[in-house]
């Protein structure tokens, strides 16, 4: 139980550093669609390590959703892109939880999940206020 609330306060502060990182830079909000693209991926390595060709196969057609949607968000305004994108954040840290559930990848640690999971929250909850809060992707200047 303690190595789970752990790994959650990691991922918690992770996501909070990505945030300000984000802000500091004045990176656009565009950001977290193209960020996206990553969290497959990671998946994807840690596919190397398990040395099984159809693992990493697997990886990459779980995480083409997440590829598409990251891509198509970073690179066309959507009426509700924002929203669009904090619900993939959502949905991916609800794939981190169930993704055993699916199949199994062995190079996943077993801390990653809860990680990832808090991660995927708080960056997906910053977007949403940021989208409630007139921030909005389709801003080109926001406050």
């Amino acid at each position: 139980m303690l190595d789970t609330i752990l790994e959650a306060i990691v991922g918690i502060l992770f996501g909070g550093l990505l945030i300000v990182l984000a802000q500091q830079q004045k990176l656009t909000q565009r950001l977290y669609a193209l960020t996206l693209i990553s969290l497959p991926m990671i998946y994807v390595s840690f596919g190397l390590f398990s040395s099984r060709a159809t693992v990493i196969w697997t990886e990459l057609l779980y995480g083409l959703p997440f590829l598409v949607v990251g891509l198509a968000c970073f690179l066309y305004d959507f009426k509700y892109t924002g929203y669009i994108v904090a619900a993939t954040w959502f949905l991916h840290g609800c794939y981190d939880m169930a993704h055993d559930a699916f199949f199994i990848n062995p190079g996943v640690p077993a801390w990653y999940p809860v990680m990832c999971l808090a991660v995927d929250f708080v960056v997906g909850s910053w977007i949403l206020y940021q989208e409630m809060a007139g921030d909005s992707f389709s801003n080109p200047n926001p406050r």
